[in-house]
C-alpha cells in the first residue's frame, strides 16, 4: 500500500463514511434540523447533534493520518474530507441543476447562484469549520525524528 493511500485516502474515506452514517442515523431517528429561513426561497438546515459530533470525527481522521506517518497537509485533508466531498459534489452537480432550472422552469440565474452559495455554506463551510476544530489539535503532534535523538 502506498503512502498516499495510508496517509490520505483511508483516513479520509473513513471520516467521510463515519460522518455520513452518523447523519443518516440522526435523520432516520427523527431528529429535526434547526431551520434558519432567509429572504431567499432556500433554507439553511443545521443538524446540531451532527455538527457537535463533527469535531470528534475530524480529530479521528487527522489522528489516523498522522499516526500512519502523514504530514500536516495529509492530516488536514483527511480531517476535512467530508466537507471537501460535499463541496465537490455540489460544485459538480450544480451546472446540471442550473441548466434544468434555467431552461425548464425559467428560474433566474441569480437564484441558482444564491442556492449554490447557501448549499456550500450549509454543507461545506460550516461542517468544514467543525471538522477543522477537531483536527487542529492532532496536527501539532510531531513525528519522531532520528536527528532529534541523542546517542
Amino acid at each position: 500500500m502506498n503512502n498516499r493511500i495510508k496517509h490520505l485516502w483511508l483516513p479520509g474515506l473513513a471520516t467521510l463514511a463515519l460522518s455520513m452514517v452518523l447523519l443518516m442515523v440522526l435523520m432516520r431517528s427523527g431528529i429535526q434540523p434547526l431551520v434558519v429561513t432567509l429572504r431567499l426561497p432556500y433554507l439553511l438546515l443545521f443538524y446540531v447533534p451532527w455538527l457537535v459530533a463533527l469535531p470528534v470525527i475530524g480529530a479521528l481522521g487527522a489522528y489516523w493520518s498522522r499516526r500512519a506517518g502523514g504530514g500536516h497537509q495529509a492530516g488536514i485533508a483527511a480531517g476535512l474530507f467530508p466537507a471537501w466531498a460535499m463541496a465537490i459534489l455540489f460544485l459538480t452537480m450544480w451546472p446540471l441543476g442550473w441548466l434544468i432550472e434555467s431552461y425548464v422552469r425559467q428560474v433566474p440565474a441569480r437564484v441558482n447562484l444564491s442556492a449554490l452559495a447557501l448549499y456550500l455554506l450549509n454543507w461545506g463551510l460550516i461542517p468544514g469549520a467543525a471538522l477543522l476544530v477537531g483536527a487542529l489539535p492532532f496536527l501539532r503532534l510531531a513525528h519522531p525524528s532520528p536527528r532529534g535523538k541523542t546517542e
